[in-house]
């Protein structure tokens, strides 16, 4: 998860290590992501960039960061051209 770095002063819990990026140096912190109706309460590792948080507003400025790959292998989703979820990922017996 990249938010702006307003954004991850808000909600940073500890820091963690930054990492270099095409977008230079990203700001490390731990994050707490509680989203209760998907099953998730858990600290993850987020980064700060404004550089990023600008390039993701070009798109539209509703958005405050972009999500990747490691947050959403915590849950399933899927979609088509007319619809997209999100839910739970099914407990294995």
């Amino acid at each position: 998860m990249i938010l702006g770095k307003s954004d991850l002063a808000l909600l940073l819990r500890s820091a963690a290590a930054g990492m270099n990026s095409n977008f230079d140096q990203l700001t490390g912190a731990w994050l707490e992501l509680s989203m209760p109706e998907l099953g998730l309460n858990t600290q993850v590792v987020g980064y700060g960039s404004d550089r990023v948080l600008q390039a993701v507003q070009g798109d539209s400025v509703d958005f405050a960061g972009v999500a990747g790959l490691p947050l959403l292998r915590m849950v399933e989703y899927g979609g088509d051209a007319t619809s997209f979820w999100v839910q739970q990922v099914p407990a294995v017996p």
